[in-house]
C-alpha cells in the first residue's frame, strides 16, 4: 500500500468517527504537514473550529496515534461544549494559565507534595503547560514518568495530588471537566513497622539525644497522633481532668476526639500555654529515632508514623473493636483502618513462629 492510499484509508475514517458526536472530526489539506485534523462544531448557532495541532501524513504508526489523540480530545470537548451550552462559561484567559504554577500556588497552605508535584511536572514537561493543554494521553505519559522515577507508591501520592489540583480547578471553572479521571496507579501495601509493649519499654528506658523528640513519640504511641497534628498540638486541645484530646487534622481538616491515656499525660508535665511539644523539622526527628531506636536496641527501621502504627496494633490487642479504631485514628474509611488487622494477623502468625522454634529447641 501507497503513502497516498494509508493516508486515504485513514481519512476515510473520519467519517465513521462522525455518526454519534455533534462535535464533527474533519481534515484539511495543508501545504507541508498533509491533513491538519480539526473539530467543527456550534455552540448556541455559533460555528466554531478547533485545530487540534494533529496531522495525518500517511505514516500508519502516527497517523493511528493522531487519530486517538483525536477521538480522547473529542471526548473533553464534548463535555467543555456541553458546559457551556448549559449557560456556563469556561474564562479562557483561565484555561490558558500555568498548570504548574497553579497547583505550586494552591498548595502553599497545604501539604508539601503540591509542591513536590509541580517541580515534578515541571520536570517532564520542560516547558509551560496550560489547562487548555492537557488530555488523557499527556497526563497517562505524566503517569508513565511518575513510575518510572518514583517508587510506586510515592507515584500514587503525586498522581492522586495532581488529580486533586485538577479537581479544584475545575470547582473554580477553570476546566469544565477532568482529564486525570479513570487514570490510576495501584498502591503497593508495603510493611508497617511498629513496636511491642517490651520496645516501648526499652525506648522509654534509653536515652535519646533529644528529650522533646522522646516525649512526643511516645506520646504519639499512646494516642495514635499523627507528626503533623502532635507539632502543633496546643494546650487548649487537652483536657487533664476529662482525660481527653481534642484537635483538628491537619490532613483532613476534620476534629478529632481521643481519650487522653494515663500513660500519656504522664509525658506531658505541668499543663501550660501555647504549645505542648518543640519539635525540629520532620526529617531531623527521623534521624534521631534512627539513633534512639539503635542504642535501645530495636532493629526496626522506624520512623515518627511507626508510633501511629503501634498505637492501632495495641488497639487490637486490647480488643477494641475495628469501627472504634477507625474513630480514634481519625480513618474516613474503615478500609484504611483495616490495613491494622492484617499487620496484626502477620504478627500473630509471626509469634506461632517463634513458639514453634521455642519448643523444637
Amino acid at each position: 500500500m501507497t503513502k497516498d492510499e494509508r493516508l486515504q484509508k485513514h481519512l476515510t475514517k473520519l467519517s465513521s468517527f462522525n455518526a454519534s458526536s455533534k462535535i464533527k472530526l474533519r481534515a484539511k489539506a495543508t501545504r507541508i504537514h498533509g491533513y491538519s485534523l480539526y473539530f467543527d462544531y456550534s455552540i448556541k448557532g455559533q460555528r466554531k473550529y478547533d485545530f487540534l495541532n494533529l496531522y495525518l501524513t500517511g505514516d500508519t504508526t502516527r497517523d493511528t496515534d493522531a487519530l486517538s489523540q483525536a477521538l480522547i480530545m473529542r471526548k473533553m470537548k464534548e463535555s467543555d461544549v456541553a458546559y457551556q451550552s448549559a449557560g456556563f462559561r469556561i474564562s479562557t484567559w483561565k484555561r490558558k494559565s500555568d498548570v504548574t504554577e497553579y497547583i505550586r500556588t494552591s498548595g502553599r497552605n497545604k501539604s508539601r507534595v503540591w509542591a513536590s508535584v509541580a517541580n515534578a511536572l515541571e520536570k517532564y514537561s520542560q516547558s509551560q503547560i496550560r489547562f487548555m493543554d492537557l488530555n488523557q494521553v499527556f497526563i497517562e505519559k505524566f503517569k508513565d514518568y511518575l513510575l518510572e522515577t518514583l517508587s510506586q507508591n510515592t507515584a500514587w501520592v503525586y498522581l492522586n495530588t495532581f488529580k486533586t489540583a485538577l479537581n479544584q480547578a475545575l470547582q473554580e471553572g477553570i476546566i469544565s471537566t477532568n482529564p486525570a479521571d479513570g487514570i490510576t496507579i495501584k498502591k503497593r501495601e508495603t510493611d508497617r513497622p511498629f513496636l511491642t509493649q517490651e520496645e516501648i519499654a526499652m525506648l522509654h528506658t534509653t536515652d535519646c539525644i533529644s528529650w522533646e523528640v522522646k516525649r512526643a513519640f511516645l506520646f504519639a504511641c499512646y494516642s495514635g497522633l499523627r507528626i503533623s497534628d502532635i507539632s502543633r498540638l496546643d494546650w487548649k486541645a487537652i483536657d487533664v481532668i476529662k482525660g481527653t484530646i481534642t484537635t483538628r487534622q491537619k490532613k483532613t481538616d476534620a476534629m478529632l476526639y481521643v481519650p487522653l491515656l494515663p500513660q500519656a499525660a504522664k509525658l506531658l508535665g505541668e499543663p501550660s500555654t501555647g504549645l505542648v511539644f518543640e519539635l525540629p523539622s520532620d526529617s531531623y526527628i527521623n534521624k534521631i529515632l534512627k539513633i534512639w531506636a539503635k542504642d535501645a536496641g530495636i532493629q526496626k527501621a522506624i520512623s515518627f508514623h511507626s508510633s501511629r502504627h503501634t498505637y492501632a496494633i495495641m488497639a487490637i490487642e486490647a480488643g477494641i473493636e475495628i469501627n472504634v479504631i477507625q474513630k480514634l485514628l481519625g480513618h474516613s474509611l474503615l478500609t484504611t483502618t483495616m490495613v491494622y488487622a492484617k499487620i496484626h494477623d502477620k504478627a500473630v502468625f509471626q509469634a506461632a513462629d517463634k513458639f514453634t522454634r521455642y519448643l523444637g529447641e
